[in-house]
């Protein structure tokens, strides 16, 4: 790409950090301080691949973008960085999700360790 613009690839480089990016299946521990290192402040939006991720691979990494975030930088990701690309979305207030009956939330926190224990066994060292 450098070579076709005339320009520097560091320069082309720090373009593609101005690009907007979603956390879908790069919430591990080795890629989201990545992901957040190279994008602009500001450009990290949340993203599951949903409907297309199977359910386990989205929990898993929503999990892992809950575990691997600080509080600030997760409701960033979450919310503040979406209403600042869509402003007009911001004055609408979040709502919690409907609590989900013990069972459910029992079954998902099941998924939610084979989740884990699928991708420990893919990826091993990303506890």
């Amino acid at each position: 790409i450098a070579n076709d613009t005339g320009r520097s690839p560091l320069d082309v480089l720090d373009d593609f950090r101005s690009f907007y990016f979603d956390t879908a299946l790069s919430s591990s521990p080795a890629a989201l301080p990545t992901l957040l290192a190279f994008a602009r402040p500001g450009h990290v939006l949340f993203g599951s691949d949903w409907p297309f991720a199977p359910a386990p691979a989205g929990q898993y990494f929503a999990s892992g973008l809950d575990d691997n975030a600080d509080p600030d930088t997760l409701k960033a990701v979450n919310r503040t960085n979406a209403e600042a690309l869509f402003p007009r979305l911001a004055d609408t207030p979040p709502t919690a999700p409907p609590a989900l009956p013990g069972p459910v939330r029992l079954r998902h926190a099941a998924q939610r360790g084979a989740a884990r224990l699928v991708f420990k066994l893919f990826q091993p060292g990303t506890d």
